[in-house]
């Protein structure tokens, strides 16, 4: 039997409240990306992420994530995070050999405590399974 290849994506969109921002004054917006893309090189590295996409289903995956993510930020983060799950469709990747004819949209999932567009940093990770 063939084995089903997914690829997830994992969107996430960090912002710091504004009052927090401004006690964080030492904190530049790069810097602030680069810690938040450093939290989820760690996931990453360390297979939590892929255990977490693998055992649960996003929805769940998504919430774990946030909660072994939103520590690790500077305090008064907010976190946004979205996983987006992409199965193989092998024949159609055959014919046309492309992301968009390849993989079709199987499932998505959301969590988040930011509540507003304020986003400040983002980042993706893809996880292929």
């Amino acid at each position: 039997a063939d084995a089903v290849l997914a690829v997830i994506l994992v969107a996430s969109a960090i912002a710091l409240t504004q009052a927090s921002f401004f006690e964080h004054r030492s904190l530049s917006l790069n810097q602030l990306k680069q810690q938040a893309d450093d939290v989820f090189s760690v996931l990453q590295d360390t297979g939590f992420l892929f255990q977490e996409t693998d055992r649960n289903d996003l929805q769940s995956a998504a919430y774990s994530f946030y909660l072994k993510a939103k520590p690790l930020l500077p305090q008064g983060s907010k976190l946004s995070l979205r996983l987006v799950q992409y199965d193989l469709d092998k024949e159609a990747c055959r014919n046309f050999r492309d992301f968009e004819n390849c993989f079709s949209l199987s499932a998505s999932a959301y969590y988040s405590d930011l509540h507003d567009s304020n986003e400040i940093a983002f980042g993706k990770r893809l996880i292929v399974k």
